[in-house]
């Protein structure tokens, strides 16, 4: 049965928000992935997600009205969840730092989002968390800070990519112990030679040709698994 639409709820990325190199600031994509999603699937598209948003702030936030019953609802996040305050981090490295939301709170997070599209009559599928390119991103986030305390406490900026791989290893969890469909598009990144020139300077959002990757991605995914 086709569905009804397609409702999304996650961060910057499924915002469609790049770094505009040009004007040195953070901007909409014009055709970002879900714009070009929908002039393809021909189902009405509603994207709720929110720049900086983690899961626990959207379990928080959403909304009985926001949801579409027969819809699918897309769960994507991660990326603020697993970041650090850098500039608390340059300041005190000897001492442990919490991410936004720990792991435990962003499982329970994704579970009740899940829970919540399911009792609002929808079919949620949560999306994998896209790979950052650890060096960019660490030169990204020291900028104007101490990078020599910053990478002391990491102990290489690689750790980056190793600490974000285990809240896109919570998602897996959760998709597997909630019977819940998984769009690894983080695979689809991972395994491509070109990786890096999907990604911005920041070094953790896609610029427009990862936009279309991850629309190219998407639309299979619809062939394959949304639309049964």
């Amino acid at each position: 049965m086709q569905p009804s639409a397609i409702c999304v709820w996650g961060d910057s990325i499924a915002k469609g928000v790049v770094y505009d190199e040009s004007r040195k600031r953070y901007a909409i994509l014009k055709e970002h992935c879900l714009r070009l999603l929908e002039q393809e699937v021909q189902l009405p598209i509603y994207n709720h997600a929110v720049m900086g948003r983690t899961a626990p702030e959207c379990l928080a936030s959403m909304q009985k009205e926001d949801l579409v019953p027969g819809g699918i609802a897309i769960i994507e996040f991660g990326g603020n969840d697993c970041d650090l305050c850098w500039a608390d981090v340059a300041k005190d490295p000897a001492h442990e730092h919490p991410a936004r939301a720990s792991i435990a709170q962003f499982k329970e997070s994704l579970k009740g989002l899940v829970d919540f599209a399911r009792k609002g009559g929808m079919k949620p599928v949560l999306v994998s968390i896209l790979p950052i390119d650890g060096e960019r991103y660490f030169k990204w986030v020291s900028r104007g800070l101490d990078q020599n305390a910053i990478l002391s406490y990491l102990g290489e900026p690689q750790m980056m990519y190793r600490w974000q791989e285990r809240y896109a290893c919570a998602v897996q969890d959760v998709a597997r112990e909630e019977n819940v469909r998984l769009l690894d598009f983080r695979s689809e990144f991972l395994c491509d030679r070109q990786f890096r020139h999907y990604y911005c300077d920041d070094g953790i959002h896609p610029n427009a040709l990862g936009h279309r990757k991850l629309f190219e991605c998407a639309m299979s995914a619809v062939k394959e698994y949304l639309i049964e």
